[in-house]
C-alpha cells in the first residue's frame, strides 16, 4: 500500500491510495476506510488498484475515482513512455520545513533512543506534527 497527497496548480489537494493485491481479489471496505476518514477534507480522492472490483460503499463518497486493474491492463507500451518522459521532466523546487522546537525535542529523543534500541515509541498529541516528526 502506498498513500500520498499533493496540491495541484490550482490549489486543490488530492490523496492518493494504490494498492496491489496479488490474485487481484475485491477490496473490502475495512481495507479502504483508514483511507476515506484520513482524506475525507481533501478535494479529490484517487484509487489505484490492480483489482476490478471493490466495496461499494467508495461509490457513494463524493470527490472520489478509481483507476482499477482493468484499466491498467489497457496500458499500451507508448503509454509507458509518456509516462516516463513526464517523470523526467522538470522538478519542482521545494522549501523544506523547519521542525517547531517541540518537533525538534521528540526528534532528539527519539534519536537518542534509537541508538541504545531498535525501535522506539513516539506519543505525540493530534495536530503536533507526528508526521513533520518521522519525516
Amino acid at each position: 500500500m502506498w498513500t500520498a497527497s499533493l496540491e495541484t496548480p490550482l490549489g486543490e489537494t488530492h490523496a492518493w491510495l494504490a494498492k496491489f493485491r496479488t490474485g487481484r481479489p475485491s477490496l473490502t471496505w475495512d481495507e479502504l476506510s483508514t483511507f476515506i476518514g484520513l482524506a475525507d477534507r481533501v478535494d479529490q480522492r484517487v484509487l489505484i488498484k490492480n483489482c476490478d472490483r471493490f466495496a461499494g460503499l467508495m461509490m457513494e463518497r463524493t470527490a472520489f475515482y478509481a483507476i482499477t486493474g482493468n484499466d491498467l491492463d489497457k496500458l499500451a507500451p507508448q503509454d509507458f513512455a509518456v509516462l516516463r518522459a513526464w517523470l523526467a521532466g522538470p522538478q519542482v523546487e521545494r522549501t523544506r520545513k523547519t521542525p517547531l522546537p517541540h518537533q525538534a525535542e521528540v526528534s532528539d529523543r527519539i534519536l537518542a533512543a534509537l541508538r541504545e534500541h531498535d525501535r522506539a515509541t513516539a506519543l505525540m498529541a493530534c495536530g503536533t506534527g507526528k508526521t513533520l516528526v518521522a519525516l
